[in-house]
Order: structure tokens, then sequence, then C-alpha cells
């Protein structure tokens, strides 16, 4: 499952590229009141009808880029927070290693020290489907945007690579992101 918060922020994108959001929860089994609930978690599944309604609304594939620049800290809850409290992004990223399966399961994260970079690294924990692409690209933005909260820049140097070719859609989040290699 995933914070309905996620799912919330997403919406929030459909309404800002002029489609209704009410439509993207169409027959996905999820209502808005349950994504006010801040408490609340949604299902993968749920979750994943409701991205692939967002995808058909916008007709854009790159939400996952929007949803991880309009992050914050904050916006991962508790582990957001504590996020926050570490002394280095070190020890932040070893901290979300530890504990990000409390926000989400879709994805496993490791950490490594490599010639003085730290690299983080994703793999899938089941298979992802259609939403894959949306999942790494809003994790690594979002992780980007907070490790320049962390580091007081607004855009720290970092570099994020994907396993797939270079889709249509980066050219729109070309300039808001840090390189990027497909």
């Amino acid at each position: 499952s995933v914070p309905a918060s996620y799912l919330r922020a997403v919406l929030d994108i459909v309404a800002d590229r002029g489609a209704d959001p009410a439509r993207a929860l169409q027959g996905t089994g999820v209502t808005a009141a349950q994504l006010d609930d801040p408490d609340r978690r949604v299902s993968a599944p749920y979750a994943r009808r409701v991205l692939l309604r967002a995808f058909q609304l916008t007709g854009d594939h790159g939400l996952g880029f929007d949803f991880g620049l309009r992050s914050k800290p904050t916006s991962h809850g508790p582990l957001g927070y504590a996020a926050m409290s570490c002394g280095t992004l070190k020890q932040a990223l070893e901290l979300v290693v530890r504990y990000v399966h409390l926000v989400q399961r879709d994805v496993v994260l490791h950490l490594r020290e490599e010639q003085g970079a730290l690299l983080l690294e994703a793999r899938d924990a089941h298979v992802l489907g259609p939403a894959r692409h949306m999942i790494y690209e809003g994790m690594f933005a979002s992780f980007w945007r907070i490790a320049g909260f962390l580091l007081g820049e607004e855009r720290p140097d970092c570099e994020l690579s994907f396993d797939w070719p270079e889709p249509a859609y980066y050219a729109l989040y070309r300039k808001r992101l840090p390189k990027v290699r497909f």
C-alpha cells in the first residue's frame, strides 16, 4: 500500500493540467474522502488504477517527475520528518533505506559509497507494470529534492540513472532536473 497523500498529490497534478481529479478516481475503487484522510493507505493495485487514470486524463506519462519535483521531506510523513532530523545526507539516506518499507513496498533500496559518492540503487520488489517508470521517476526526483532541502541547496550535485530509453516527455522536465541518464 501507499500513503493516500501520494495519490492526493497526483490528483493535484491532474487538476493543474486542467483535468477533473474526480475523473481520475472513477472506476478505481478509491474515493476522494479516502485520500483526504492523512493516516489512510491505499492498496497498491488501487493506487496503480489511479495512476493509470491520471495518465489517461493528462496524456502526460511524465507525472512521476512532476510528483517528485513537488515533493518536500514532509510529503513522506514520519519517514520524511525523521530524515530531516539526521545530521548528514548519508545518515538520512541510510535511514530511508532502512525504513522505506513503511512508506512503500514496490521498490527495495540499497545504499553504498563508491569513490566518495553515495549511490542509491532501487530494484523492483515485484512486477510494477505500466506504473514502473512513474514510480521510479517520482521516487528519485523526490530524493533529489529532499537532498537539496537537507543540504540547503536548490540544485544539489546529483545524477539520476534509469534502465529504460529516454522517453519523449523527459524534454518537458530536463531543465528542472539534475543530469539524467537513460
